[in-house]
């Protein structure tokens, strides 16, 4: 009987039962994915609920308040125009030992507790976020500087919002130094100051020559003559000195205070403190004899004397013209700020500043103003993290950028000189500081009109011998609407204690912004939604 091989058995074609059961599963998850997302993802719904839960969220500073926007499209900062906006409500926060709730604007808690409504879809919305705003507020459709922002992405019923441009500020790192460069020398006023910048001084000494010409009026001395014996009766007048002076501006090195590179050939950071000139130069054995003094030293430039003493007859009706190169020796001291190891996120787009303070236990409360604590908690039974926060505050200035000047200084020193402006000379103010953040506290009559009269004199940030146990320096993120000044805003960012004495040493500053941390944190909310 004729009968398959067992070669020819195995090359026979069979009906795969694995591959027919792949298509059967991918179709029925295929129907039971589509069916789902059609009904809870792909299908528009009407009104969505939104609940809030907060992490380390401050409390808003008296006049101020929360609001809860969406936006359409992604959000990189509070320009986002009208049409694309819509509010879900402004809402307070408290989280104390007695109650931890969500207040509406009278202070009392809200009704819907922390159950906000969108009357849409908020699958059609790009962006969640919370701005502060003021109570009363000029524009009440427009949101203020963003606090917390999440994008609205991957269809998830849960968000987690947090501060913008919170990975590169949580790698942000700051230092500060006490020096004190307005007043025009070194170490002698340390502890009055205080820069965000990295400090180091140094000295530069370079020869310089100055070229100047002398030259001597026709002598007009008359000859008296005795008749009687006709001998020359003045002749000791004609050999007397015959001094004649030449002024010269010096202006090879400019001490303009700031940046400045000039023929110092140095580098940007680098700030003219006080310069000083000495002459090299020994009277000639021989006449004429030459000397040179500095008659006035300024901020600006060192104007000298050179004064050319003539010691032989003078002949009448002769000129003398003298040209020569004056050798000086220039020592000029130098201190270097810098910020080499800086980096901040800018939050202009964002409504945020930068502000820098000092809290101490020797600043009157009244002073000034009052420290507002942070919402993460910095005492733990005898342990603080944040020393002089019962004391006073001091600020040092708003700032956008770490690496510019800040908004102002008031109580550093200034200086009236004159300035050469096409030769004529005109009265300016002039400060002596760095191009960073920072302050001097060393204008007494600045600090009595700001303080009432209660400070008179320049004020020292280390008040021996209490030191570090007494004071703290931070910098906050401030909201550009902030109602008040008198207070910091409670996002401290970056903080460190106040040390025992200024040893020129630069103080880094820790980062408080990470919520990993155990002590420190910048605030989360989560949100939740329910479509229906």
């Amino acid at each position: 009987m004729w009968g398959r091989s067992p070669e020819e058995e195995i090359h026979m074609p069979k009906p795969d039962n694995r591959f027919l059961f792949l298509i059967l599963a991918l179709g029925l998850m295929i129907l039971t994915w589509g069916c789902s997302q059609t009904d809870d993802i792909t299908a528009s719904k009407s009104l969505t609920n939104v609940w809030l839960s907060a992490e380390r969220l401050p409390s808003p500073p008296a006049d101020m308040i929360y609001e809860l926007w969406v936006a359409k499209n992604t959000v990189t900062g509070n320009n986002i125009p009208d049409n694309e906006l819509v509010s879900l409500g402004r809402f307070s926060y408290v989280a104390d030992d007695s109650l931890v709730a969500f207040l509406d604007e009278t202070g009392a808690v809200r009704g819907d507790s922390n159950q906000f409504v969108l009357p849409d879809d908020i699958f059609e919305y790009s962006g969640l976020f919370v701005t502060v705003e003021q109570m009363i507020d000029a524009e009440p459709n427009r949101p203020g500087p963003i606090m917390l922002v999440e994008p609205i992405t991957g269809r998830t019923d849960t968000i987690r919002m947090d501060f913008p441009l919170d990975v590169a500020l949580g790698d942000a790192g700051v230092f500060y130094n006490m020096e004190t460069p307005s007043d025009g020398s070194h170490n002698s006023n340390d502890g009055y100051g205080l820069w965000f910048t990295l400090y180091g001084s140094a000295q530069y000494t370079y020869v310089d020559t100055l070229e100047y010409s002398i030259a001597l009026e026709e002598d007009t001395v008359d000859i008296i003559i005795d008749p009687a014996t006709g001998d020359t009766l003045n002749l000791d007048s004609l050999y007397a000195p015959r001094p004649d002076s030449a002024w010269v501006v010096y202006d090879t090195v400019p001490l303009i205070f700031g940046s400045d590179t000039l023929t110092l050939g140095l580098d940007s950071t680098i700030m003219h403190v006080s310069a000083t000139v000495n002459t090299r130069d020994v009277p000639d054995s021989t006449p004429p004899f030459t000397y040179m003094t500095v008659v006035e030293q300024s901020p600006l430039r060192i104007i000298v004397s050179i004064d050319t003493v003539w010691e032989f007859p003078m002949h009448i009706d002769t000129t003398w013209v003298v040209t020569e190169n004056h050798f000086v020796d220039h020592t000029v001291d130098l201190d270097i700020f810098s910020q080499e190891r800086f980096d901040f996120p800018v939050y202009a787009d964002w409504g945020w500043n930068y502000q820098g303070w000092v809290t101490s236990l020797e600043i009157d409360p009244g002073i000034l103003g009052e420290f507002t604590p942070p919402a993460y908690v910095y005492r733990v039974g005898s342990n603080n993290d944040i020393p002089g926060d019962l004391g006073g505050l001091m600020t040092t200035g708003t700032f956008q950028y770490i690496d510019s000047v800040d908004d102002g200084d008031p109580f550093t020193l200034k200086v009236i000189d004159r300035i050469e402006v096409d030769t004529l000379g005109v009265l300016d103010t002039i400060y002596r500081k760095p191009v960073y953040p920072g302050e001097d506290f060393l204008d007494g009559a600045a600090l009595s009109a700001a303080t009432g009269g209660l400070v008179t004199a320049p004020y020292n940030l280390l008040p021996a011998p209490f030191g570090s146990q007494y004071g703290t320096v931070f910098i906050s993120i401030e909201p550009v609407n902030r109602v008040t000044d008198t207070t910091n805003f409670p996002l401290i960012a970056f903080l460190s204690t106040l040390p025992n004495a200024w040893d020129g040493n630069d103080v880094e500053m820790t980062n408080r912004t990470r919520g990993i941390q155990s002590s420190g944190g910048f605030p989360r909310v989560r949100a939740i939604f329910q479509r229906l």
